[in-house]
């Protein structure tokens, strides 16, 4: 099973993750993905300013991302607009999770201009905007809850009061959940799941940090003088102040996918200790040191969070059908039947082995997990921010990030699902087509089949021509004597009884509309040829008879039928041809629709500084930049042209300010890059619309400047040229343009040297 929803463990790890990477941003925009699902487009002031795209998945999510997904529709819901109006140009300026729920708040703008974007990862999720006082100003979704006093709604506080607030749990909390337990024999998980708020995974990963099997039971020690008054207390205390109370959830997390609620789960057996304390017990010195270690060093994880550590990213990949839970068992269970099962019948169970010795997920190399996912041997399954034992021996994928997991995760889960609904709409398409064609197929073969049936009754009544007349005579002659249709029916049985031949030609009567239907064969070919088994072997057939009409006029109706049917059957094929032709014509442009659509998630490619100009990579490789206005000459050549670099213009209206990056200042540029780039500004000039072939020059950066001679004025774009310029050859006014292809890092060991340098002599090469 897939996990869908982050836990409080996960929102912990990505609120640090997020406070390393957003602080400092400000909201440039908001856009609405679909009713539940927001991205937050953030950027850094400046020209070159980072960018940052934060998706948020009300009831979900919450992670940066790196692809970009398609819009539902192109205009925004009142809600985004809402956001909008409230949160852009403003500064990120804190993120954190509001104490142990699954809640993250940003606050955007400080002082009392500042608001409050609150996310709501559990239940049916929220996504809530307040004011610098926590007054709700627009929110996803209204709700209320009368019995813990909770309201949710616009213009009313929102219930920060009820957010639960961390604390480390200590071994008097462990103790009183136990004695709250009595004699139940609970487990070592649901132990840990009732003193900790972070889900049942996370309690599995503490008890077996702690050298304990998870589902195995609690033992119990007799209560000595005194401990049944502090079990007592216990029960009548509960165990939730330690954690702050129930909170905005409504109490602990809920049951992750494939977890049954902990208090329907099936105990273990009581040890023998436990079963005779009656009312209680008291937990063993041994266990509550080794719980109380193994939940140190879970508290200590959490306050590397705050201190700033950035965890990394933690993704499980399992075969196809399989979870991830179900593997670490299996390797659990080997790993017990190889040492042995802990503990014994009254014994105090000891730990298994220290935090070091514990199994660990096997890392997987990046390129190897996409070649298995892709091959579909393996698929994403559970992602951490931290190795979790109960996913011991599974395959992991482990990112420096959790940030980047989570991305990374959700990107390939919901390219999956694009992809799986491409083929539906690819095979829908195809289907309509084929359940075309055989409808068409079915009516055509239905008229032809007709005809047949139709040209065999016609035969048939001329192969017995004179026992369908002697019938229709009997049966007309009786109708005329005004013989009750029952006695006649009566008497045709009879007759047939007794071997009359013409009544056992009739079959059956339809008197209300003047028909009879006759049993006839061929009677012809029964005196074929000795042998013919086929003529023996064919059996009557039934024929409708009209008894207004003669054995011949029967026949002859029975041809005409025929001639109808075998006519409306030319025309449907005909018909059927013009229709199956322009439906494959649909279906290939509905298909080519979907082939040609957008792809569901499109990674965002961070753009190099020069794509915002002109710019081409000449055939030595150097890389040429031209600028698009005045204002884009001026910010060219002030903040990219640097030492070893080339100026190039024209005397030209409207020709570019052009410059040749040099990567090696000591070497010169080589001629043809020259003639390339004077071409290129040339071409960007008047001269392409007057068809004028004209000449291009160069200066180096030092002769460029925008200090003007005394009593001058440099406009925006201009600049003032010191020194000698040379002069290129006059360039054809010729341009072109081609693909670039940018590699992923893993793939450009295999493409070096595969481009090369083509110089002005090509035997140089």
């Amino acid at each position: 099973m897939v996990k869908q929803r982050m836990s409080s463990a996960d929102v912990a790890a990505e609120v640090a993750a997020l406070r390393t990477r957003i602080l400092g941003l400000r909201v440039a925009n908001i856009y609405d993905l679909n009713a539940k699902t927001y991205v937050l487009k953030l950027a850094r002031s400046g020209e070159e300013g980072e960018k940052v795209h934060l998706l948020m998945e009300s009831g979900a999510r919450l992670h940066t991302t790196r692809v970009l997904r398609e819009k539902a529709s192109d205009l925004p819901s009142n809600f985004t607009l809402k956001l909008r109006k409230h949160c852009r140009t403003r500064r990120v300026e804190a993120v954190r999770q509001l104490g142990v729920d699954r809640c993250v708040e940003l606050t955007l703008g400080s002082g009392q201009a500042a608001v409050h974007l609150i996310l709501e990862m559990y239940a049916q999720g929220n996504i809530v905007l307040t004011d610098s006082r926590y007054e709700v100003l627009t929110l996803l979704r209204s709700h209320r809850d009368d019995a813990r006093g909770l309201v949710v709604m616009a213009r009313h506080p929102y219930p920060m009061a009820a957010v639960r607030l961390a604390a480390r749990v200590t071994q008097g909390q462990l103790q009183q959940a136990a004695a709250a337990a009595g004699g139940g024999g609970m487990s070592y998980k649901a132990l840990l799941s009732a003193v900790l708020p972070y889900g049942p995974t996370i309690a599995e990963h503490v008890a077996m940090d702690a050298g304990f099997d998870t589902d195995a039971a609690v033992p119990l020690l007799p209560p000595t003088e005194g401990g049944s008054s502090a079990a007592d207390a216990a029960a009548t205390a509960g165990i939730t102040d330690g954690i702050g109370g129930l909170g905005l959830s409504g109490g602990g997390e809920e049951p992750e996918e494939g977890e049954e609620q902990l208090q329907s789960q099936p105990q273990p057996p009581a040890s023998a200790s436990s079963a005779g304390s009656g009312g209680g017990g008291v937990l063993p010195e041994a266990v509550q040191r080794a719980l109380s270690a193994a939940l140190g060093r879970l508290d200590d994880w959490f306050a590397g969070l705050e201190a700033g550590q950035v965890p990394q990213g933690y993704i499980t990949l399992t075969p196809p059908g399989s979870s991830a839970k179900a593997g670490g068992r299996k390797n659990k269970k080997k790993q017990q039947a190889g040492g042995g099962q802990q503990g014994g019948q009254g014994q105090e169970p000891q730990p298994q082995q220290p935090q070091q010795q514990q199994q660990q997920p096997q890392p997987i190399d990046p390129a190897a997990a996409a070649a298995a996912v892709a091959a579909g041997e393996l698929v994403f399954s559970e992602f951490a921010p931290l190795p979790l034992l109960p996913f011991a021996g599974q395959a992991c994928l482990v990112l420096p990030s959790f940030d980047d997991a989570l991305d990374e995760f959700y990107s390939k889960v919901e390219g999956q699902r694009a992809e799986i609904a491409r083929a539906d709409a690819e095979r829908a398409a195809m289907s309509r087509l084929d359940r075309m064609k055989a409808d068409q197929g079915s009516r055509a073969e239905t008229l032809l089949r007709s005809a047949e049936e139709c040209e065999l009754k016609a035969q048939l009544i001329t192969y017995n021509l004179g026992a369908v007349e002697a019938a229709l005579a009997a049966l007309n002659h009786s109708l005329a004597t005004g013989m009750d249709w029952g006695e006649l029916d009566r008497v045709i049985r009879e007759e047939r009884r007794a071997g009359n031949p013409v009544a056992a030609l009739i079959a059956s009567l339809q008197l209300e509309s003047n028909s009879a239907t006759l049993l006839l064969a061929n009677s012809l070919d029964e005196t074929g040829e000795e042998g013919d088994e086929e003529a023996g072997a064919r059996k009557a057939v039934k024929v409708s008879v009209d008894l207004s009409l003669s054995a011949h006029a029967n026949a002859t109706a029975y041809f005409e039928q025929r001639r109808r049917h075998l006519a409306k059957h030319a025309k449907t094929l005909a018909a059927n041809q013009a229709a199956l032709a322009a439906a494959e014509k649909k279906a290939e442009a509905a298909v080519k629709q979907v082939r040609s659509a957008p792809a569901a998630l499109q990674p965002v490619r961070k753009p190099m500084w020069f794509e915002r100009f002109h710019w081409f990579v000449s055939s030595e490789n150097y890389l040429v930049v031209s600028g698009r206005d005045a204002q884009q000459n001026e910010l060219l050549v002030k903040r990219h042209l640097r030492r070893g670099d080339v100026y190039v213009h024209a005397e030209l209206h409207g020709a570019s300010s052009t410059i040749i990056k040099n990567p090696q200042p000591d070497q010169p540029i080589p001629p043809l890059t020259l003639q390339q780039a004077g071409a290129a500004c040339v071409c960007r000039s008047r001269a392409w619309d007057s068809k004028i072939v004209t000449s291009a020059w160069w200066v180096h950066q030092h002769q460029v400047s925008k200090t003007a001679p005394t009593g001058e004025f440099l406009t925006t774009g201009s600049f003032m040229i010191r020194g000698k310029k040379n002069f290129l050859p006059p360039q054809p006014l010729v341009m072109g343009f081609g693909f670039l292809f940018k590699l992923d890092d893993s793939s450009i060991p295999a493409h070096l040297g595969e481009r090369a340098v083509r110089g002005a002599d090509p035997d140089a090469a």
